[in-house]
């Protein structure tokens, strides 16, 4: 036997272990892009970086941080050649000047922007939306619930929102990479 139904399934059987959920959604903190790849599309680029802040201290403290610098765009993105990578300085969320990441991580604990952290919950909140001709920028807004021990904080109370604006890097050894350029808190009211 090999734990097929009569249909030829393995969906009924209760000796198969269910890894994945069935919903289009993603399992809050599963973690599946650390870094971003040319094979991610902004959506997915976004969802990475949410699910990363969301579980921050996993699988080490920070990590979630980390992958957020990661997924930001580079100071040199379309220059860099192949064997050249110096990507120390990326753009900060906060404003235009490329930051290390010892500063991003700074960022990252303030306001707005520590609502990210260990959140509740998150969703997407509007469609995917491009933003000029070639289909190289996009953006998306995000909704995202703070966690509990946040709740005592005035600012917290309700949801937050967050526009993610994208870029994808149209040269260098980059190209194709989609990368975050900003994100900026939106002042939506529930």
């Amino acid at each position: 036997d090999d734990g097929r139904n009569e249909g030829g399934s393995r969906d009924n059987n209760p000796e198969v272990p269910r890894f994945f959920p069935r919903s289009q959604y993603s399992m809050p903190g599963v973690v599946c892009h650390r870094k971003p790849s040319p094979f991610l599309p902004p959506t997915r680029a976004i969802e990475a970086q949410m699910n990363a802040l969301q579980s921050n201290d996993w699988p080490e403290e920070g990590s979630g941080i980390k992958a957020a610098f990661q997924f930001s765009w580079p100071s040199n993105a379309e220059e860099v050649l192949p064997g050249e990578v110096n990507l120390s300085l990326r753009k900060s969320w906060m404003s235009d000047s490329y930051v290390g990441e010892e500063t991003f991580f700074d960022h990252l604990f303030h306001l707005p922007y520590s609502f990210l952290l260990h959140c509740e919950n998150w969703e997407v909140c509007e469609d995917l939306c491009f933003t000029d001709r070639e289909g190289l920028e996009a953006e998306q807004t995000v909704k995202v619930r703070s966690a509990k021990g946040k709740e005592a904080l005035p600012q917290a109370e309700g949801h937050h929102y967050f526009k993610f604006r994208m870029k994808q890097i149209s040269s260098g050894s980059f190209r194709g990479f989609w990368m975050t350029d900003e994100v900026s808190y939106e002042d939506y009211r529930d």
